[in-house]
């Protein structure tokens, strides 16, 4: 039985119209397309995911993809509670995950969820802009987004129906920091980066250091032998573990025998 598609009848119908002209886009190869599954027609529609490998281990089932918040996956660079995917739409690749699917030079028809309208690739091209999505951490089924492709007749498989899942985990370890860079170009136009800090401490030349998230600070502590990211001072800290940060970097948090309290000493490391 033929399921109908959560969506206009008009919407599909504009799709169509517009790569029913296009051919002849067998030659633009991604390795990183997600097939929504490993069928002989699993090529006439895909979707490219920015910071996403395929196959990877953000990849299952061909077909569900996963992202933890704030990673680079994550386009929108904050941690936030939501996952902004960028995501196109290609069709008809010769995709190299995909050795059994022999692509047809055009479409029929092809139909695709209203989140994804303006990520279809134009008459003549491969794969359509990028546009976001952005799917929240408590949505625990995630994102579905379903796309139908009909090739021409004569084709076989002539259709290729998939639903992509694109689900966002809740970040559990401390957020990326990043650093933003403005750049003014000629005619006033500008462009800002935003790059990801590398987050973590390690101990290295007798000092414990690294990045951290607002709110907390590299330390180290004899009970535990650790380096880490601590929130708490150390004269604040529980005892006798004395898991907390000192003010410098080369300065560790023990448990003093006679006060009983935690404090800093210069690194017995």
């Amino acid at each position: 039985m033929i399921r109908k598609q959560p969506r206009p009848a008009k919407i599909g119908l504009a799709v169509a119209v517009a790569v029913a002209a296009a051919s002849g886009l067998g030659s633009w190869v991604s390795a990183g397309l997600i097939p929504g599954g490993l069928t002989k027609s699993d090529c006439l529609v895909e979707l490219n995911v920015e910071g996403i490998d395929s196959p990877g281990p953000n990849v299952s089932g061909g077909r569900i993809v996963t992202c933890t918040d704030g990673d680079p996956c994550d386009t929108d660079g904050m941690c936030d509670n939501t996952c902004t995917f960028r995501v196109a739409v290609c069709i008809n690749q010769e995709d190299p995950n995909l050795p059994a699917c022999h692509p047809p030079t055009n479409l029929q028809k092809l139909h695709v969820n209203s989140k994804l309208i303006g990520a279809v690739p134009s008459p003549g091209s491969a794969c359509g802009t990028f546009v976001d999505v952005p799917v929240r951490s408590d949505k625990k089924r995630g994102q579905r987004l379903s796309v139908n492709a009909t090739a021409p007749k004569g084709t076989k498989p002539r259709r290729d129906r998939d639903t992509f899942i694109l689900k966002c985990l809740a970040r559990t370890t401390p957020c990326p920091q990043t650093t933003t860079t403005t750049t003014t170009l000629a005619g006033g136009t500008t462009t800002t980066t935003n790059q990801a800090i590398s987050m973590g401490c390690e101990f290295h030349n007798g000092e414990c250091t690294g990045s951290c998230a607002p709110g907390s600070r590299c330390g180290s502590a004899v009970g535990t032998g650790s380096c880490e990211c601590r929130s708490i001072s150390c004269g604040a800290a529980d005892t006798p573990q004395c898991n907390g940060a000192c003010a410098s970097a080369s300065d560790t948090c023990i448990l003093d025998p006679f006060s009983g309290n935690c404090h800093c000493v210069s690194n017995p490391f």
